[in-house]
């Protein structure tokens, strides 16, 4: 039975007595197009699931939050990409806006959870065609992949009338972030341990197609800020942006007193360049970067550490 969400105390679903709703049909054809030029009819919603590996301490690349992670595209009845939702961490419902209606998108036990007008459906729905592994995650990346196919109109389907939406999802309901700028870098601490401050960089190639990376035609940045730590070495962490296109710069502060401001590189053979406090620093420097691998499957990672 569904009830809580694991790790987030207070945050509640009826899931357990609402039934599953079918699509009208998934074998309608799609109708005339909206005046967004989207397609209704069959659409389809792609997502990447990072699985949470930590308590907030340093670890894996994939995923430096202890909250599970989405990243969401959407394409209408044509397969034309509506909307892309970057990696971002779910603090309860996203809910990723079309001009076809939005499509709420939720975790429980490790399980996604889809829902769009009188609609509601789980990633191993065969309704739906879903295409997610059974129970299977991509080995020590701790991630797992797949789309859904669901019926789209314009406007959606309504929800009967006995029942309130917002009693559907984990609550709170917040607008999946597009990645363009404007998503305030979630903050973990009022304060901070002085010295020399660490953060991991994930910089994703531009125009890569793959549902679950950068389809913009600029780079894109995620940066998980770390505290000095104490002798023991425990950093933790006090800030993080989620995947932000970058055109100019992506800016991370948290409760330090100054931003630390990223700017992308210019060419995959280019340098990330950073400043903090009239300091300096790029991905090249080995005073202050280490570990700075190459792109592998439109990604890169690296670790870097400033004065604070």
């Amino acid at each position: 039975m569904l009830g809580r969400m694991r790790g987030d105390a207070g945050l509640t679903t009826k899931w357990d007595s609402i039934p599953c709703e079918d699509p009208q049909s998934l074998d309608d054809v799609s109708g005339d197009k909206n005046s967004d030029g989207f397609t209704p009819g069959n659409c389809a919603v792609h997502v990447t699931h990072w699985r949470p590996l930590g308590d907030g301490t340093k670890h894996g690349n994939n995923n430096q939050l202890d909250k599970h992670q989405l990243g969401i595209m959407i394409k209408d009845g044509t397969n034309k990409q509506m909307m892309f939702a970057p990696k971002q961490p779910v603090m309860g419902t996203l809910s990723a806006h079309t001009s076809l209606g939005p499509l709420n998108v939720t975790v429980d036990d490790d399980t996604i959870h889809f829902f769009h007008g009188n609609q509601h459906w789980t990633e191993d729905s065969k309704d739906h065609q879903c295409s997610f592994p059974k129970a299977k995650w991509d080995g020590d990346t701790e991630t797992k992949s797949g789309s859904c196919i669901y019926h789209c109109e314009s406007p959606p389907e309504s929800v009967p009338d006995d029942l309130d939406s917002k009693d559907l999802q984990v609550t709170p309901i917040q607008k999946a972030y597009d990645g363009n700028g404007g998503n305030p870098n979630m903050h973990f601490a009022d304060d901070y341990r002085k010295g020399w401050c660490t953060f991991h960089l994930r910089v994703y190639q531009r125009n890569e197609d793959n549902e679950d990376l950068n389809p913009s035609s600029f780079y894109a940045m995620e940066i998980a800020l770390y505290d000095a730590g104490d002798d023991d070495n425990d950093a933790k962490i006090i800030a993080y942006q989620s995947q932000t296109f970058a055109e100019k710069s992506v800016n991370i502060q948290g409760p330090l007193p100054y931003e630390l401001i990223a700017t992308p590189p210019k060419d995959d053979d280019d340098h990330v360049y950073f400043k903090y406090a009239g300091a300096s620093f790029h991905t090249g420097d080995k005073k202050n970067c280490g570990n700075c691998g190459a792109y592998d499957s439109g990604a890169m990672d690296c670790d870097c550490g400033f004065t604070c």
